[in-house]
């Protein structure tokens, strides 16, 4: 897809088509970017993208409120903030639908949920290590696909 980096040399051989970001939010926050420029503190937001952005995002949540995840353009980043580049459909995928979409997933901060030990301080928690709180427990994250916990390099995204 279109929001996946291509090398240098492929970004200026192709003939770029526009894309849309389409943020969603809720009554649970909204999302800030550094630049200001893809700022979304309503339901939906759409920015068309005519060239390669690289921006910061932040999901912000409302009083009240925590965030629980990303969904889409951010899914790989385990904490509020995820930087990311967009791109432009190539023209040879300008009839795939060209809408990339970033949701940040918050939920109510008074709602018990699992949390999972991090050792190793990379923002994932091993699954069998686990307690049941209304917030977390010094040390302990909300995600919980670490495979070796030991270990910062290792965590779900990585080869």
């Amino acid at each position: 897809m279109s929001w996946l980096k291509h090398s240098a040399l492929a970004r200026t051989a192709l003939v770029l088509a526009s894309c849309r970001l389409v943020m969603t939010t809720d009554e649970g926050g909204h999302i800030l970017s550094d630049s200001g420029l893809h700022n979304c503190a309503q339901p939906s937001c759409a920015f068309t993208i005519t060239e390669p952005v690289t921006d910061t995002f932040h999901a912000i949540p409302a009083s009240g409120y925590r965030f629980v995840r990303w969904h889409g353009l951010c899914t790989r980043s385990p904490t509020s903030v995820c930087e990311a580049t967009v791109e432009p459909l190539p023209e040879q995928h300008a009839e795939y639908d060209g809408d990339i979409p970033l949701y940040a997933e918050f939920e109510p901060s008074s709602t018990e949920r699992s949390w999972f030990r991090d050792l190793d301080g990379d923002h994932y928690g091993a699954r069998d290590n686990r307690v049941t709180a209304v917030a977390a427990p010094e040390g302990y994250v909300i995600h919980g696909r670490d495979c070796n916990d030991n270990d910062p390099v290792i965590h779900p995204w990585t080869p």
